[in-house]
């Protein structure tokens, strides 16, 4: 077969070029013979001369118009293909036009169309950086020009004339290049035999209103033909899509939480996280086309996705983990329709979408939450709904439909009724009709559109996991208005929300906004716009903006007590902290309300509760108390001789009195217990002034220590010991640990804490005895009773006859005043405090000295310090290692030490502020002047690697700059933006001169990788000294630092070729998330990390200061030689390489499925080859941290399981062998 046989090609060799125009008088002929070239003129001008020279001249043009023309319609080779040219075709000599194998001499003509490899995921760039999807394609003209209505010559202007159009089919195809392995192969037959529907041979289409121009340009696309190149793109993976909070900022943990409430618990501090979506569509969709008249009953498209597949990702424990996966059939109803854009001033092509609805909807691999899968998927419609239209609407621009045409000064119109569905025979196509018209710069009449906020219905009860019900979502009411609103111009409007897809067009001036969006708590703006009914070129270029809010979540309050009163702190997911509003009440008295000050600090006064209360700007209002400040005794109980300061006894044993007070009491409290669980279960009390109102307290001490403020004298009535405790942690002698409970130490102690979740951020090292050590993080007990965040600091041996860390808190639970006592038993878990204290324990690094005692560096995120631990004997000892100078600094992420001579080195990364509104980001490296540094002055610090241009962070801009998130600098903040309120997450800067709405960086700002200069540190002896690997998340590359003879020098090892510098830069890659170094006896770099844009598990060796080519050990598609029945798995986290003979061995954690895996590799002759097996932990949810014991194929790994019978969340270290 031919390359083109079938396709339509211009038949330039028998084409006619007219050149009767070009006559004897339209020559002028001169001649240069000296004095004489007048009359030489004369002669060569006359018209027997000049008739002969312009006859040779036509036949010259002629043939040279001809050559012109065969040779712009050749195709020419396409460079770097293989084969450069179609099948059965090959280059010319001069490499210049493809030429046919049986005819040399006779070039391919050029399609009248398209073929080529399209990238279609550069379009998705925006919402989804990751995404993938490309396909071979060909979309030409086939067959013989049809000219069509068929009438006859006119004549006019050259003989043979027609009015007549040209009508021509075409042909195309859509092949995946290449097949993606996120879904399974769809077998999709090419379709033929589509008929042209009537409607594009005729000049005359019926359904226009009247006066509408005749169109110029009829287009139809074939249902089979779209069904066929969706099955495609989807064959290709452009459907397996990555979004994460970076690129929708609405898509948090903490506005999620209102539907699916543990899903909080898996998030730091449970503060607002950042979540990520991945979709895996499982079949190919379906589309089919209708009449479009309403996008919500019958759609022009309505897409069909079954078995539509949606893993949800929680950032935890620094990474995404998979928290639960999403399946059901999903069908999006789309229509087509104009909006105007500065490229498309007649209007390009925008699409909107109606309601998504979702059947046979089901959640699995929930494993890591408490709710029912089937109450979880009821609820998702609203999520998945409004994610939708925000992530498409970001991405999509209206359709250019004038490009081509500009230079030429024309421009194509789609008029009311040019975009509708076409049927002939059983097929069915979507016609698009146009008319040209000459490009006007700007539109004769544009319309100015007003809108009004009428009303704003809000159903609080309806948006939370119980009450949850899409028919009482939010509902916005609005007066529209046009300038062009005179009594005889109809007018139409569109809407659209943030950054989603416009709203049909609609003539009602009342507009009800009704859809799953409004969901979404925060700031938004809605956009209205009008034009002239069918006219896209009247569209207001300025739309009506209209702010509004929604929120139904009190601010969350937290109190603590300090050295100089009670800390105060409250965080809100939409009112930003400084429009935050304050009231305390001591006593009886509210005070009135006032602006929240950062680090407010309140007075204490002993003897007396603090209430307070914060309020957002929607009125929803959080609350806290104050226990009873510590120390004070119990004013019902009489003050026995023998106490000590304020600590009291009964000092009455009457058995009668003891009886009757003991069943009074107990009748009491077991009212008391029923009324608290009662408050509970309701999550409010009964005598709350709002209904909106909750009591609060992230890190307070649990719902159990505040809840029973008016517990503590009943209790103290049952206590019976005689025994006194004065703030000691030990019990007095004689005394009974067992009744020091309590304010004022006589109650009965409730039951010893759990240690919960114990472990996380986990190191190990072995002591010169064999004796194992290992570090963590104590996160948080978290049951169906209640939760009680820890945040401590604990380390432990390894026990191998228990298989299990005996674990110890070393730093975290806050001193006890003097003269009190916990509520718990003081023996167990924590000594029984519930406090939280500093939050300490990140990022642990631990080390064992020759003298067998253990060494831990580890992340304070309450003072976002680097701190130090040791045990000396039984006892522990820590101190600041490095503190950053000022609060917005941020200090010992990521910490790694070593020991150098038995003396620690640590490297870790620093962030602070820089200058000119930027950040200064450095790896910096302590080294301790002895085995056992007393404090942070026993200790020298050195910059590894630094960039001191980094992108602001928060609190880093001072006065009334701003920190813009596009271009990381603090930029001073400007009025006149429309709205003024700019919407969460926003402010008003000038951009090029003009008050512009821009991202910013605030203390609301949800972050999961820190875009910083230094993340993922992974240090390592080496011959000549230490070397360093880490992320550089700005730039997304993978660097290495390297210290030899006294200086650092530093170095991309994957992510960037070429020279910044000499501007020879390129971008390869987002590389280096959980970057980790070992340096073989050979003085080889051994270094894993992640590519954050497959997600897949790399390896890369370094010799000499020379990288090797990074190796892909893990792209995420199967394990133990299986594929994964549920997609790519989001793989590498953690990963620790180990060199294990003549091979290597990495361990790392599969966040998808949680689990652990290690891949070993081995040496072939076409180079090396990984195999990858997973360590099976049943019921655990693990693969957190993996920690290699030095010298042996151990390894532990942290892990969490959750009961959802009990609802009760625990999780600990496991040691592992390969």
């Amino acid at each position: 077969m031919s390359p083109r046989d079938g396709y339509s090609k211009i038949d330039a060799a028998n084409a006619v070029v007219d050149l009767s125009a070009l006559n004897a008088d339209e020559v002028q002929i001169c001649s240069d013979c000296g004095f004489a070239s007048a009359l030489c003129s004369a002669i060569t001008n006359s018209s027997l001369i000049k008739n002969q020279i312009v006859g040779q001249l036509k036949s010259g043009l002629d043939s040279q118009v001809k050559d012109l023309l065969n040779d712009q319609l050749c195709t020419a080779p396409t460079p770097g293909a293989n084969p450069p040219c179609p099948t059965g075709s090959k280059p010319n000599a001069g490499n210049t036009k493809c030429v046919y194998n049986s005819d040399a001499n006779k070039c391919v003509p050029t399609l009248l169309g398209m073929d080529g490899h399209m990238d279609l995921s550069s379009a998705l760039k925006s919402i989804s950086p990751g995404a993938s999807g490309g396909i071979d394609i060909a979309l030409a003209a086939g067959g013989d020009m049809k000219p069509l209505p068929g009438l006859d010559p006119d004549n006019v202007p050259y003989v043979g004339h027609t009015k007549n159009g040209a009508t021509l089919g075409m042909l195309g195809g859509a092949i995946p290049q290449p097949q993606s392995n996120c879904v399974p192969k769809a077998d999709i037959p090419v379709p033929t035999g589509i008929p042209i529907p009537d409607e594009i041979t005729k000049d005359d289409v019926a359904g226009f209103p009247q006066g509408t121009p005749p169109h110029h340009l009829g287009i139809a696309l074939a249902g089979r033909f779209l069904n066929y190149a969706l099955g495609s793109v989807y064959n290709s993976g452009l459907l397996c899509l990555g979004v994460t909070t970076e690129q929708l900022e609405q898509l948090n943990s903490g506005l999620v939480s209102l539907l699916i409430p543990s899903i909080k618990k898996l998030s730091f501090e449970q503060k607002a996280a950042s979540l990520a979506i991945a979709t895996r569509p499982q079949t190919a969709p379906e589309l089919k086309l209708g009449s479009g008249a309403d996008v919500k009953t019958d759609p022009l498209l309505a897409i069909t996705m079954k078995r539509f597949a949606i893993d949800f990702y929680v950032w935890s424990y620094d990474r995404y983990v998979r928290a639960f996966t999403f399946e059901g059939d999903v069908r999006v109803p789309v229509n087509l329709q104009t909006g105007k854009s500065a490229k498309n001033p007649n209007g390009g092509l925008l699409p909107t979408i109606g309601d998504l609805t979702i059947t046979n909807a089901k959640v699995t691999n929930s494993d890591l939450l408490t709710e029912d899968p089937a109450a979880i998927a009821a609820g998702l419609q609203s999520i998945l709904s409004g994610l939708v239209g925000q992530a498409i609407g970001g991405g999509i621009s209206p359709v250019d439909l004038s490009g081509a045409l500009s230079s030429l000064g024309l421009g194509l119109t789609i008029p009311e009724g040019g975009i509708r569905k076409l049927t002939k025979g059983s097929d069915d196509f979507i016609g698009l009709f146009a008319t040209l018209s000459k490009a006007a710069p700007t539109a004769t009449v544009e319309s100015d559109t007003h809108a009004k906020l009428v009303s704003k219905e809000v159903h609080a009860e309806a948006m939370t996991f119980a009450g949850y019900d899409r028919e009482r979502l939010p509902v916005l009411t609005l007066a529209l208005g046009s300038s062009l609103e005179d009594g005889k111009n109809a007018v139409e409007y569109s809407y659209s929300i943030d950054k989603g897809l416009p709203s049909p067009w609609s003539r009602a001036k009342e507009l009800k906004v009704k859809e799953d969006y409004l969901f979404y708590q925060g700031n938004h703006t809605l956009h209205v716009t009008s034009r002239l009914v069918g006219q896209p070129e009247t569209e207001d270029s300025s739309p009506a903006d209209v702010p509004f809010r929604i929120d139904v979540l009190p601010p969350e309050v937290k109190l603590e007590e300090t050295d100089k009163g009670l800390s105060l702190s409250a965080f809100d997911f939409v009112t930003p902290s400084d429009k935050l509003e304050l009231r305390t009440k001591v006593g009886d008295v509210w005070s009135a309300w006032a602006p929240l000050a950062n680090d407010q600090v309140l007075p204490a006064t002993p003897g007396q509760d603090v209430d307070v209360e914060v309020r957002d700007e929607e009125g929803n209002i959080g609350r806290s108390s104050s226990a009873l400040i510590r120390g004070k005794a119990d004013s019902t109980l009489g003050t026995a001789t023998g106490g000590c300061g304020g600590c009291t006894t009964t000092g009455d044993t009457n058995p009668a009195k003891d009886a009757t007070g003991g069943l009074l009491a107990t009748a009491l409290v077991a009212l008391s217990l029923l009324a608290i669980r009662k408050r509970r279960e309701q999550g409010t009390s009964a005598d709350s002034p709002a209904p909106l109102a909750v009591r609060a307290g992230t890190r307070a001490s649990g719902s159990r220590f505040h809840a029973a403020l008016g517990l503590g004298s009943l209790l103290a009535v049952t206590a019976t010991s005689q025994g006194c405790s004065c703030g000691g942690e030990d019990p007095p002698p004689g005394g009974e640990a067992s009744v020091l409970c309590g304010a004022d130490c006589k109650q009965e102690c409730e039951a010893a804490l759990k240690p919960g979740i114990v472990g996380a951020y986990t190191s190990a090292a072995k002591a010169p005895d064999g004796t194992l050590y290992v570090a963590g993080y104590n996160d948080a007990l978290l049951s169906n009773e209640g939760d009680t965040l820890y945040g401590d600091l604990v380390v432990g041996r390894y026990d191998t006859g228990k298989q299990a860390v005996q674990w110890e808190t070393v730093d975290g639970v806050p001193a006890r005043e003097p003269n009190t006592c916990p509520d718990h038993d003081r023996t167990g878990w924590r000594k029984g405090e519930t406090e939280s204290g500093d939050d300490v324990g990140l990022w642990t690094s631990i080390q064992v000295g020759s003298d067998g005692a253990p060494r831990v560096v580890y992340y304070d995120a309450t003072h976002k310090s680097l701190k130090y631990a040791t045990k000396r004997g039984d006892a522990w000892t820590s101190y600041v290692l490095k503190a950053p100078a000022t609060p917005a600094g941020d200090f010992g992420r990521y910490a790694k030490m070593v020991l150098i001579d038995d003396k620690p080195v640590v490297a870790f990364l620093a962030m602070e502020p820089g200058t000119g509104g930027k950040a200064l980001s450095h790896v910096v490296v302590a080294r301790a002047s002895s085995p056992s540094p007393a404090d942070g002055g026993a200790w020298a610090f050195e910059d590894a690697a630094a960039d001191k241009a980094a992108p602001c962070r928060v609190g880093m801009c001072t006065g009334k700059q701003t920190c813009v998130k596009d271009t990381g600098t603090c930029t001073d903040t400007a009025t006149g933006c429309s709205p003024a309120d700019c919407g969460s997450g926003k402010a008003c800067v000038a951009v090029a001169g003009k008050a512009t709405c821009v991202s910013i960086i605030n203390a609301n700002s949800v972050e999961a990788y820190p875009n910083a200069y230094g993340a993922y540190v992974s240090l390592a002896k080496t011959k000549d000294g230490l070397g360093v690997v880490f992320y550089d998340r700005i730039h997304g590359n993978l660097v290495g630092a390297q210290q030899a003879g006294g200086k650092w020098t530093t170095f991309i090892l994957d992510g960037e070729t070429g020279s910044r510098d000499q501007k020879t830069a390129k971008d390869t890659g987002d590389v280096g998330v959980g970057a980790h170094l070992t340096v073989g006896d050979d003085g080889t770099w051994h270094v894993s990390y992640v590519s954050g844009l497959d997600e897949s598990l790399r390896y890369l060796s370094v010799t000499a200061g020379k990288a090797g080519t990074p190796e892909v050990v893990d792209n995420g598609s199967g394990v133990d030689g299986k594929p994964f029945p549920d997609g790519k798995h989001v793989v590498g986290d953690d990963s620790w390489v180990v060199p294990q003979g003549s091979g290597l061995a990495i361990y790392y954690q599969d966040a998808t499925a949680g689990t652990l895996r290690v891949a070993t590799s081995a040496q072939a002759a076409g180079g090396r080859t990984w195999t990858l097996k997973t360590l099976v932990q049943p019921n655990k949810f693990a693969g957190f941290f993996p920690s290699v014991v030095a010298g042996e194929p151990k390894v532990v790994n942290f892990w969490r399981q959750t009961d959802k019978a009990t609802k009760d969340i625990v999780g600990d270290v496991t040691l592992v062998q390969p």
